[in-house]
C-alpha cells in the first residue's frame, strides 16, 4: 500500500541532507540562471497583468503549468528569481516523496529507499534543477504524483478490475496536465499502462485485462482530453507550438552508428550517477559466465559508442559544441569543473579561460566509468529474473514502469534531437533508473542472505562512492551561484551609474531579462564608445562597449572585478572591461586603419 506519511528513517536524513547542501550551496541569488529568465519573465508578467504572454521569447507555450503555479507565488509575496527558486525546492521535496511512494509500494527496505533517494539527490541535474526555475520539476512532479496515485489504486485493485475508475482517471488527467509545461513528460502515462499491461500479460490475468479494458480506455481518454485543451487553447490563442511538426519527421529516420553513440553515452553518464548504488547489487545467484557475459556486451557497446564520439564529436569541453570528444560528452549542466553554462561571451563562444581541471583528470574519470559501465549487465539480468518472478504485488509493476519510463524517453529524445541531446534531457531516464535500481537491489537482498550477514559493509561503500558525486554537485552549484553574484553585482553597478544594457555584453541571462524587449524592438543603443558594434557577438545587446566576462580581450580596459571563491578549481575573477577610447575605438575589428 502507498505510504500515507514520511518515514523518519528515510525522511530525517534526506532532509538533512538537502539543508546541509542548500547551506553550502547558498542558491538564494535574485537572478536568472539558463533558459529560467524566459519562464520568470512569462510568469511574471501573468502574475502582474493576468495575462499569459511570451512577449516574442523564443520559448515554447508549454510551460503554462509552471507560470500558474508560480503566478499565486508572485502575487502574495511579490517578485523575485529567490521566491521561484524556493517555489522549485518545495515541489522537488514532493517530487522525491512521490518517488519514495512508488518505492514502499513495491516493498523496498527503508535502508535501500534511502540510499536511492540521496543518489537522486546529489544527483548534479537533479539539484541544478530543483534550485533553478527550469522546467524539469515543474514538468515531472505532477506526472510522478498521477504515478503514484496510479499504483495505489492498483495495491487496492480487487479480482474484476486491475484499477478503479475513481483511481485510474484522476491519475492520467494529473498526468496529462504535465503536458501543459513539458511536452515530453506526457510520456509517463504510455509508461505506465505499458507497465500495468505488461504485468497482467506476465502474469496470464487476460480475463481481468479484458474487463479493465474500458477503465483503461477511460483513463487513456481524460490523459488525451487534458492534452487536447492545450491544443485547443494554444491555437485558439495563437500560441500554436511548432515544436511538434518540427521533431515529428526526426521520429521515423534510424542511423546505427547515431544509435550506437548514443547508447553509450547515455550508459556512461548513468554508470556516473548511479555508481553508490550498482556496486551495492549482488552479482551472487546469477552464475559467474551470465554476469560477466552481460557485463561484457555492456562494455563493448561504452567502448564502440567511444569510438563514434571521437569521429562525431566536436572541440572537449567548449559550451559551443553539443557533443565532446571527452567526458562529460553532452553541453548544458555537467561540464568539465562545474554545473551550469558559463553563458559570458568570452567563455561561452570563444572559450577563454574558465575554472576547469586538467584535462588528464578527466580522461581518468571517463576510464573508470567506462570500466564499471559493466555493472549494468547483471543489473539487467537481474531484472529480467525478477519479472519472470516476482516478489510482491508491485514490485514488478513499478520495475517495468521504471524501464519503461527510461527507456522510452531515451528512444524519444534521440530520435528528436540526434546529435543535439542536452544532458538535461536525460532528467525522466534518471527518475525511472533510480526506481529500477531500488526495486532490482531490495529483491537481491531478500535472496541473498549471505550479504545480509554483513550489513555494516553496504553503508560504508555506499557513502565513500556517494562521497565524490555529492561533493561535485554541492561544490559545483556553489561555484555556479558565487560566480553569476559576481557578474550580477558588476552588472548592477554598471548600470546604476548610468550604461544602458544594449551597450553590455554581460551574458545570455542578463542580455536576456534586460535588453529583449529592446532588442527585439530593434532600438538602437545609446551609449557607444565610438562606433556601435558587436565584436564576439551578443545574445540581446546591440553593443560591446562594455564588457562582463572572465577574460579581458580585444584591447579592452579592466574597469571594475570580483574574484568569486571556488571549490572545484581555482578561476579566474569575473571582470567588467570597457572599450577604450580614442581613434580606433570608433571602427570594429577588421576595419582598423593602418
Amino acid at each position: 500500500m502507498i505510504a500515507r506519511h514520511p518515514n523518519p528513517r528515510v525522511w530525517a536524513p534526506l532532509l538533512g541532507a538537502l539543508l546541509v547542501s542548500l547551506a553550502l550551496i547558498g542558491p538564494w541569488g535574485n537572478f536568472p540562471l539558463n533558459d529560467d529568465w524566459l519562464f520568470s519573465a512569462v510568469g511574471k508578467e501573468l502574475a502582474e497583468s493576468g495575462q499569459f504572454s511570451l512577449g516574442g521569447r523564443p520559448v515554447a507555450p508549454n510551460l503554462v503549468g509552471q507560470v500558474v503555479l508560480a503566478a499565486p507565488w508572485i502575487l502574495v509575496f511579490g517578485f523575485s528569481h529567490t521566491l521561484l527558486r524556493v517555489m522549485t525546492l518545495v515541489l522537488a521535496v514532493i517530487l522525491l516523496y512521490a518517488l519514495d511512494c512508488l518505492l514502499r509500494s513495491a516493498d523496498v527496505a527503508p535502508p535501500i529507499r534511502l540510499g536511492c533517494l540521496l543518489v537522486l539527490l546529489f544527483n548534479p541535474i537533479f539539484l541544478y534543477s530543483a534550485t533553478t526555475f527550469m522546467t524539469e520539476i515543474h514538468g515531472y512532479f505532477p506526472a510522478m504524483l498521477g504515478v503514484t496515485l496510479w499504483m495505489a489504486g492498483r495495491s487496492r485493485s480487487d479480482d474484476e478490475r486491475l484499477i478503479s475508475w475513481s483511481f485510474a482517471v484522476p491519475s492520467a488527467a494529473l498526468i496529462g496536465w504535465s503536458f501543459w509545461t513539458r511536452q515530453i513528460c506526457v510520456l509517463v502515462f504510455p509508461a505506465l499502462i505499458a507497465s500495468t499491461i505488461g504485468l497482467a500479460l506476465l502474469g496470464r490475468n487476460r480475463k481481468r485485462l479484458a474487463r479493465s479494458m474500458p477503465v483503461l480506455a477511460a483513463a487513456a481518454a481524460a490523459f488525451a482530453l487534458v492534452i487536447a485543451a492545450h491544443m485547443v487553447w494554444s491555437a485558439g490563442s495563437g500560441r500554436a507550438s511548432a515544436t511538434f511538426s518540427q521533431l515529428l519527421p526526426n521520429l521515423v529516420r534510424f542511423d546505427p552508428a547515431g544509435w550506437l553513440l548514443q547508447t553509450g553515452v547515455f550508459i556512461t553518464y548513468m554508470t556516473a550517477f548511479f555508481l553508490p548504488v550498482l556496486i551495492l547489487v549482488p552479482l551472487r545467484g546469477l552464475g559467474t559466465a551470465r554476469a560477466l557475459l552481460s557485463g561484457g556486451i555492456v562494455l563493448s557497446i561504452v567502448v564502440a559508442s567511444y569510438w563514434m564520439v571521437l569521429r562525431v564529436g566536436s572541440a572537449d569541453a567548449s559550451f559551443m559544441s553539443p557533443l565532446h570528444r571527452g567526458f562529460p560528452f553532452l553541453g548544458n549542466i555537467v561540464n568539465d569543473t562545474g554545473i551550469g553554462p558559463v553563458t559570458t561571451g568570452d567563455v561561452f563562444m570563444l572559450d577563454l579561460e574558465r575554472p576547469r581541471w586538467n584535462p588528464a583528470v578527466w580522461r581518468a574519470i571517463h576510464v573508470v566509468f567506462v570500466l564499471l559501465s559493466a555493472l549494468w549487465g547483471p543489473v539487467l539480468l537481474r531484472c529480467v529474473s525478477m519479472l519472470r518472478r516476482g516478489t510482491g504485488k508491485l514490485d514488478r509493476e513499478v520495475l517495468l514502469f521504471g524501464l519503461a519510463l527510461s527507456l522510452g524517453t531515451f528512444i524519444v529524445t534521440v530520435q528528436a534531437y540526434w546529435f543535439q541531446v542536452f544532458d538535461r534531457y536525460y532528467f525522466p531516464s534518471i527518475l525511472g533508473l533510480m526506481l529500477v535500481l531500488g526495486v532490482v537491489s531490495a529483491e537481491a537482498r531478500q535472496r541473498d542472505r549471505r550479504a545480509d550477514r554483513t550489513p555494516y559493509r553496504r553503508p560504508l561503500v555506499f557513502l565513500l562512492a556517494l562521497a565524490p558525486l555529492g561533493f561535485f554537485t554541492v561544490a559545483g552549484l556553489h561555484d555556479m551561484f558565487r560566480w553569476n553574484e559576481a557578474r550580477w553585482t558588476l552588472n548592477t553597478a554598471l548600470l546604476e551609474s548610468g550604461v544602458s544594457p544594449l551597450n553590455v555584453h554581460s551574458g545570455y541571462e542578463v542580455e536576456g531579462w534586460f535588453a529583449f524587449d529592446d532588442h527585439r524592438a530593434e532600438v538602437d543603443p545609446p551609449d557607444c564608445i565610438g562606433e556601435c558594434f558587436t565584436d564576439t557577438g551578443c545574445w540581446y545587446c546591440r553593443d560591446e562597449s562594455y564588457r562582463i566576462g572572465m577574460n579581458v580581450y580585444g584591447g579592452y580596459e579592466t574597469i571594475d572585478s570580483i574574484q568569486p571563491r571556488y571549490w572545484l578549481a581555482a578561476g579566474p575573477p569575473v571582470v567588467v572591461s570597457k572599450r577604450p577610447a580614442g581613434p580606433d575605438s570608433a571602427l570594429p575589428p577588421g576595419r582598423a586603419e593602418d
